[in-house]
């Protein structure tokens, strides 16, 4: 996690990060993300997570106000599904839109404002998503997601002064 652990800091800094993860079939890719269950099997998004909590802790100690949402959505067979959507049967249509400052985003999507420091919470929306998540067998994984994910967080860390860090 040591060399994730940088990235993580880079967006609490105020940058934009991504971490992308690619590889065949069966090869861990979701495993690595998402991990199971705690200790040395958490993966790398539980692990992001409670980085920003400790952050988190400290800044507002010293008087800033912080706050995380979240959102995550599945490309499969070339439509996006939001895991995160209000009901499990919604049939919403979202579209990759470009706006005027030349930020990406997707259309109609659930964003959930998520304390870091409250574990459970964050342990629900990814077990949320990973329930949503399309799977199906292949020759390598009996459980393989069938699908590309992509899990967003939005930082935000507001000074006592009003000065604000969006990472």
């Amino acid at each position: 996690y040591e060399e994730v652990s940088g990235l993580v800091t880079s967006a609490l800094d105020g940058y934009n990060v991504v971490l992308f993860t690619y590889g065949q079939t069966g090869s861990g890719k979701t495993h690595t993300l998402q991990g199971t269950g705690t200790g040395e099997m958490r993966g790398m998004i539980p692990r992001c997570i409670e980085q920003i909590a400790t952050h988190k802790t400290a800044i507002e100690a010293d008087g800033w106000s912080f706050r995380m949402e979240a959102s995550f959505l599945e490309i499969y067979q070339e439509k996006i599904r939001d895991l995160l959507r209000v009901s499990p049967d919604e049939k919403t249509t979202h579209e990759i839109k470009v706006g005027s400052d030349g930020r990406r985003t997707v259309t109609n999507l659930a964003v959930k404002a998520l304390d870091p420091t409250d574990q459970e919470a964050v342990d629900a929306v990814l077990s949320l998503a990973a329930k949503r998540r399309s799977t199906g067998s292949t020759d390598m994984n009996a459980t393989s997601s069938r699908s590309h994910s992509v899990f967003s967080l939005e930082l935000l860390a507001t000074s006592p002064g009003g000065q604000a860090v969006r990472g």
